[in-house]
């Protein structure tokens, strides 16, 4: 159900790209430029996995250039799906630099290109079904995961304005993320069978370094000044 909700979100976010009334290059001129931007991720709200609340700033830093930091934490907020995750907590802190394709003026659609650098912390709580005592019996068990990630991404997208002050923002991308992942202990003689379908979090599944792709989707509402 999330990801339809997910994907329609998204559907619906693209369909406001689509300007209503064209503006002339002469009107755009005379619009004041972007000094700083404050926003707020609408997307990360609906991961089924891993929810969260972040937050972000962008201030220029030249002609069409902008630094961006965004800070966010995860927490649980009751999701049903999947029931293997019993717990969340953890933060991102990132790091970009953003370049426009065009003069960033307060009205009118602008286009991008972005590089940023994304720290991750997450502390899980899973429960997973276990063997034991050679197989004789089955028992759940509650673990921890503990994982450290590094992300470089590079992201495209569109910047909409909706009024003089208010932006969304959306995008895509493609990065390399590094991962060093640890589990807490279970009873010696507990064999792992599964926690749900579709979790991605098995008992000492890609334990310590990895290395995995990741495609970061931007759906952001901004305030600009």
């Amino acid at each position: 159900m999330h990801k339809i909700l997910l994907w329609a979100f998204c559907l619906f976010c693209l369909a406001l790209t689509v300007d209503a009334k064209a503006q002339s290059v002469d009107e755009n001129a005379t619009q004041p430029e972007i000094k700083g931007v404050l926003r707020h991720s609408l997307i990360h709200w609906l991961d089924p996995y891993l929810p969260s609340a972040q937050i972000g700033l962008d201030y220029k830093i030249g002609p069409r250039k902008y630094l961006r930091h965004d800070v966010g934490y995860f927490f649980d907020i009751g999701y049903n799906e999947p029931r293997g995750l019993v717990g969340i907590n953890g933060i991102r802190l990132r790091n970009g630099y953003r370049k426009y394709q065009q003069s960033p003026r307060r009205l009118g659609r602008l286009t991008y290109l972005e590089f940023n650098l994304d720290y991750r912390y997450l502390d899980l709580l899973i429960a997973g079904d276990f063997r034991r005592d050679n197989f004789n019996f089955q028992q759940r068990i509650n673990y921890s995961v503990w994982q450290h990630s590094l992300t470089a991404n590079i992201q495209t997208g569109f910047f909409r304005h909706i009024n003089e002050h208010w932006r969304l923002d959306l995008g895509f991308g493609l990065g390399l993320r590094v991962n060093y992942r640890k589990y807490s202990s279970v009873p010696s003689d507990a064999s792992f069978i599964t926690n749900g379908p579709y979790l991605g979090w098995e008992y000492a599944s890609r334990r310590g370094l990895n290395l995995g792709l990741n495609i970061p989707i931007v759906v952001a509402i901004a305030y600009q000044w």
